[in-house]
């Protein structure tokens, strides 16, 4: 189905799936630091769609969730294709409501859909 992250693996042993953007009674809810994404990206109108897999690197994760969480600020996580020498690379995004930082050492596995 379009726009579903067809599931999310916590460190502490939940998993979950939702529909993004997240309407704001779930962008509020309080949710466990992630171990790994599996999403379709839709590729419109004439490319093939991409299977997504992201693993986390749990020491990675923590700090970043740690260090951008002090004080209880809510976090968010963002995919996005960034523009690079190399040509167009996926990358994940932590943010709160001051700054964001990249994950760098996260594993993607890429499948056509």
């Amino acid at each position: 189905r379009d726009n579903l992250i067809h599931r999310v693996k916590y460190f502490n042993g939940e998993q979950d799936y939702f529909y993004v953007p997240l309407d704001t009674a779930l962008a509020d809810v309080d949710r466990a630091v992630p171990s790994e994404l599996y999403f379709v990206w839709d590729r419109q109108p004439k490319e093939t769609n991409l299977v997504y897999k992201v693993f986390f690197d749990e020491i990675e994760v923590f700090e970043l969730f740690d260090k951008l969480g002090k004080d209880n600020q809510p976090l968010r996580l963002e995919m996005k294709m960034i523009e690079t020498d190399q040509g167009r690379q996926f990358g994940v995004l932590l943010r709160n409501d001051e700054e964001g930082i990249y994950f760098r050492k996260i594993k993607v596995k890429k499948y056509r859909a």
